[in-house]
């Protein structure tokens, strides 16, 4: 879960003002960027928009299972 941030984050370097949503961020990535490129505010954008890619990319997974579930592992094979 993502750690708390102030209702309007910060331009400074997040890593100095926010260590712990640094550290999630970094989680997140799975890498640890160059700390100084990136502001509280940034960091918090970015996660907002992976979230919103990741809403996005499970809403059309559902759908598609939810429209091929009537015909999946079925065949068509004259009789």
């Amino acid at each position: 879960m993502r750690p708390d941030v102030p209702d309007v984050p910060r331009s400074e370097p997040c890593a100095e003002v926010n260590p712990h949503l640094w550290a999630h961020f970094c989680n997140v990535l799975g890498e640890i960027p160059t700390p100084a490129l990136w502001s509280e505010a940034e960091v918090v954008q970015t996660l907002d928009q992976m979230d919103t890619a990741r809403q996005a990319v499970e809403t059309t997974l559902q759908r598609l299972a939810l429209f091929f579930a009537p015909t999946y592992g079925k065949t068509t094979r004259p009789h």
